[in-house]
Order: C-alpha cells, then structure tokens, then sequence
C-alpha cells in the first residue's frame, strides 16, 4: 500500500491506506524509487542548488506519514499502537539534509493535521502530528497550533531558507517570526513591497537590506 500511497500523493490523487500495521519490507523496496523519482522532479523548482537525498531521512519520513494517515483513519487505535507504529527514531534534525529528505513528504503533513484534527483535535494521533510540525518547522509552516519552532538547521543551507521563506510569506504565518534570523530573512525577501504579506508586514521592524 505504501508505493500506492505514494504514487497518488504525488499525482494529487485521493489516497488510500491499508490497515493499520506495520509495513513489510518489500512495500520499503518498492517505496524508494518513488521518493528518488519524486525528489529529480521537484529539484528541477528548486531556486537554488538542491542538497544531496538522504534516502534514510526520506524513507522515515515517506513511512511515517503513511502510517500516521492510517492511523487517522482507523481511529481505534489506541496509544499503544500509536506510539508503537510512529516510534521509529527520526532522522538527525541539526542536519540540513535530514529536512530537505523529510519535506519531500512532510509538506502533505498539515493536510493530515486537519484530517486528523477534523475527528478530534486532542487524541495522541494529534499530539504527535503536533510534536512532528515542531521539529520539522520547513514542512509545517500555516500548521495551526505547533507552537515554538527551532528553524536554526535551516539556516545553514541557502536553499532551505529560501523556501522557508516563501512558504511563510504564502501562508503569512505570523507564528514563524520567533526568531531575529527568520524575522530579518522574510524582512529582506519582503523588500520595499510590504503589500505583498500585509499581515506580516505589520510585525517586521523594516524592509530594506540595512
């Protein structure tokens, strides 16, 4: 199920998931290829010079999701299954790759957030997407309700910071503005046209490069 799931994400199809358990390892063999093909398309938006694919950090990211939307939809599990299914340590997050890797799936992560949330928005399913949404802060920006992000590992790669960017000024997600690095980078990106993210405007102490 998980190389459909993925097929179907990246086409913008309706997904389906199979039943909640844990995946077998020839669906993880047939899952890669997908990611790799998924990351050669979107490097070619990139505005920058894209990092290398870590396809460990790819694949947890790629499992997780699909396991965390099963779970959203076979809502009776319990906190058991939910931590047993989604207990699987992360990859490194100081590292800029690690992001990069993650985000190939986790940009879908907030539609799964208002999924889950649109069932209840405080069981443990929720609480995790939540905990998800704070440590990887590139593919979690317009999610509501994440609370303080740590965006430090993105700062060392341009690229990174450049999408950061640009998906705050698309959201206007004030919440992102917690840090003086992010606050002067979406400043300078924003320039002498504050128009452009009016809300955002309004809490950015200037527009100029000085």
């Amino acid at each position: 199920m998980l190389a459909t799931f993925l097929t179907d994400l990246f086409a913008g199809r309706t997904v389906q998931v199979g039943a909640v358990a844990r995946l077998e390892r020839g669906e993880l063999h047939k899952a890669l290829p997908l990611l790799i093909a998924w990351e050669h398309q979107q490097r070619i938006t990139l505005p920058g010079e894209p990092l290398e694919l870590d396809s460990e950090a790819a694949m947890w990211g790629a499992t997780s999701l699909y396991l965390a939307a099963s779970l959203a939809i076979h809502r009776d599990a319990g906190i058991e299954m939910i931590e047993e299914l989604l207990g699987a340590p992360p990859p490194d997050r100081t590292q800029p790759a690690a992001h990069y890797a993650v985000d190939l799936t986790f940009r879908f992560l907030p539609d799964l957030v208002r999924l889950a949330k649109s069932a209840a928005s405080d069981d443990p399913l929720v609480t995790r997407l939540l905990e998800w949404g704070r440590v990887w802060p590139l593919s979690s920006v317009g999610m509501a309700g994440v609370g303080v992000v740590d965006a430090t590992p993105l700062r060392t790669s341009p690229l990174l910071m450049r999408l950061y960017v640009d998906r705050i000024l698309a959201s206007e997600d004030e919440s992102r503005l917690d840090s003086e690095f992010v606050e002067r980078a979406v400043a300078v990106a924003v320039g002498a046209h504050p128009s452009l993210a009016p809300k955002l405007a309004a809490r950015l102490p200037t527009f100029t490069l000085t």
